[in-house]
């Protein structure tokens, strides 16, 4: 067996400094050394010190959060590539903290994972989202249903509990299960496949569909496309994001498009910004398309007004970033 140390050191600063203190900085230090990578050594500054109390005061915040329901969602489209026209809307969390404003998934998805709230918090963005899904649905024809997509989290996904929380949420606000999307992301599939594996075969016979997000830049296994129940791939915003003519990015999504659709797949391409890249995309067979060229993420009643109009107009520039939009 071979292992290895994470070394924080701390150093006295000042007489007053008790063995209490340099304890704390020095475990503080080595918990820095440890997100470093094995076997590194820190030594303790003030802004660790910061740091970690800004880390504890947010996962304080989360915690209290989530029982106070202070995360609301937001809907970009997904729009039909060639005729513009909004077939869905991916639900995005925000959380409306009290002092901060809102803050955008990256500042608390990860922590709310570590600490466990993503399953809570999991639960609180299906319901919303289902909510307004069946809300846009009101006086719509079957075709201008859009659907919605909601991402769900590792610990989410392999939870026995699932697919009976999918059931009662979608019997309780009333959406079809055909226009509900759960997307997963390739790292979401390692560690447990097989409590995965059965979760995404139940959702299928209910009829809810299942999408890998950002595709191509986690584990990637064809493994998983021919043995699960997988409806859609997502193309990752970097692979869209510099898109020229004979471009190597150029190739690895026209692979993609062409494998997903011998599967009998929806193709979407995130992260469109340009004309251009929505024109590459289309000569490619790309079916769907999302970005900041149709809209940022919107508030649920501005989504629900981009139902039945088609991008390239007057509902482009409709479709503005909400404050605190990145």
């Amino acid at each position: 067996m071979f292992t290895s140390v994470s070394i924080g050191i701390a150093l006295p600063e000042t007489r007053e400094q008790t063995a209490t203190d340099l304890l704390r900085n020095a475990d503080i230090a080595m918990y820095r050394a440890k997100a470093v990578g094995p076997g590194q050594q820190e030594v303790f500054t003030a802004a660790m010190h910061s740091s970690a109390l800004d880390l504890l005061e947010l996962e304080t915040d989360l915690r209290l959060a989530v029982a106070r329901n202070e995360f609301v969602m937001h809907y970009q489209p997904i729009v039909e590539a060639v005729q513009q026209r909004v077939i869905g809307f991916e639900a995005l969390v925000r959380w409306m903290h009290p002092t901060r404003g809102m803050l955008m998934p990256h500042h608390f998805i990860a922590l709310a994972e570590e600490t466990g709230l993503i399953v809570q918090l999991g639960a609180s963005a299906l319901r919303q989202a289902c909510t307004a899904g069946a809300a846009m649905m009101e006086g719509r024809s079957p075709e201008e249903m859009p659907f919605v997509a909601v991402n769900i989290s590792a610990r989410q996904l392999v939870l026995p509990s699932l697919v009976e929380e999918v059931i009662t949420t979608l019997a309780e606000t009333g959406l079809p299960p055909h226009l509900l999307s759960l997307e997963i992301t390739e790292s979401t599939l390692v560690g447990n496949a097989a409590a995965a594996t059965l979760n995404m075969k139940r959702l299928q016979h209910l009829g809810v569909r299942v999408c890998i997000d950002d595709f191509g830049t986690g584990y990637s296994s064809l493994s998983y496309l021919h043995a699960l129940p997988i409806t859609g791939l997502k193309i990752d915003r970097s692979f869209v994001s510099q898109l020229e003519p004979d471009s190597d990015r150029l190739q690895v999504i026209q692979a993609i498009t062409e494998l997903g659709q011998r599967l009998g797949m929806t193709i979407v391409a995130e992260g469109v910004e340009t004309h251009a890249q929505l024109r590459h995309l289309e000569q490619l067979g790309v079916e769907a398309v999302q970005g900041f060229l149709f809209s940022h993420p919107v508030d649920a009643a501005a989504a629900a007004a981009l139902i039945g109009s088609r991008f390239g107009g007057a509902a482009a520039q409709a479709a503005k970033p909400l404050a605190g939009e990145a």
